[in-house]
């Protein structure tokens, strides 16, 4: 797809539709930067376990203008509306706002994976019991609200940081299901000269540049020691938790 300023990103959209008795369902996201690929383009691409009745359309939705105090609805909560917003093409479940996979004008492209965390854990044991956090956005939602804010990996990616920092994630990433059915999320953001990995567990998040080759990630979290990035407190987080092992 050609955009206004990158002219040399490609994406994938491969739903791969299983059945529950067809054995393991796979779901992942790659990325190949210019050095490893043919034609030097940077590719992402994304397949999907979803159920057959769970489809994703592809939706068009052009470049807005917003008024002031504008908000966008979410379904589960409502959010400041940013003035512009970029126009975007993306895999969205039918029952959902956001997208699972999906690129902006400027070539911004962005494909999630839901992982499942401690923090996650905590929180589907306190919402079982009654005191569950607040419905927050989904990773879907956070996807698709990086793509219409931000022109470049980089901005996608301050975009979905600042937003799960103030709102957190939680609510369900399966049609019918409640919030018991929340996932965290994990993330490659690219355009046509970078591409992050992004990981989140609750509000926290740690993130990897990726300037060479190529790399994937699929529903269980991947960086260890080697983040560049992350929420202020990750660190100390895991230690108070006990999750840290000093070796």
């Amino acid at each position: 797809m050609k955009s206004r300023r990158c002219f040399r990103v490609s994406i994938g959209f491969v739903v791969l539709i299983l059945a529950a008795a067809a054995g393991p369902n796979a779901c992942d996201t790659w990325i190949a930067m210019p050095d490893v690929t043919a034609d030097g383009v940077v590719m992402l691409g994304k397949n999907s376990d979803r159920m057959a009745f769970d489809c994703q359309p592809l939706v068009l939705n052009p470049r807005r203008e917003w008024p002031p105090d504008s908000r966008i609805d979410l379904g589960r909560l409502s959010i400041p509306q940013a003035g512009v917003t970029y126009a975007t093409l993306g895999s969205s479940p039918y029952w959902c706002w956001g997208y699972e996979e999906g690129i902006n004008e400027f070539g911004v492209a962005i494909g999630n994976e839901g992982v499942w965390t401690r923090p996650l854990a905590e929180a589907i044991e306190a919402y079982a019991g009654g005191a569950g956090p607040e419905p927050g956005p989904t990773g879907m939602d956070l996807l698709r609200l990086a793509l219409e804010r931000g022109s470049t990996a980089g901005e996608a990616l301050e975009v979905i940081i600042s937003l799960l920092e103030e709102y957190g994630q939680f609510g369900s990433g399966v049609p019918t299901a409640d919030a018991l059915a929340s996932y965290d999320n994990s993330y490659i953001i690219a355009d046509a000269t970078e591409a992050y990995v992004l990981e989140t567990a609750g509000r926290h998040w740690v993130a990897t540049r990726i300037e060479a080759g190529s790399a994937s990630i699929s529903n269980r979290l991947s960086i260890t020691t080697g983040f560049g990035l992350s929420s202020p407190e990750v660190i100390d987080n895991a230690i108070d938790k006990g999750w840290w092992v000093d070796k």
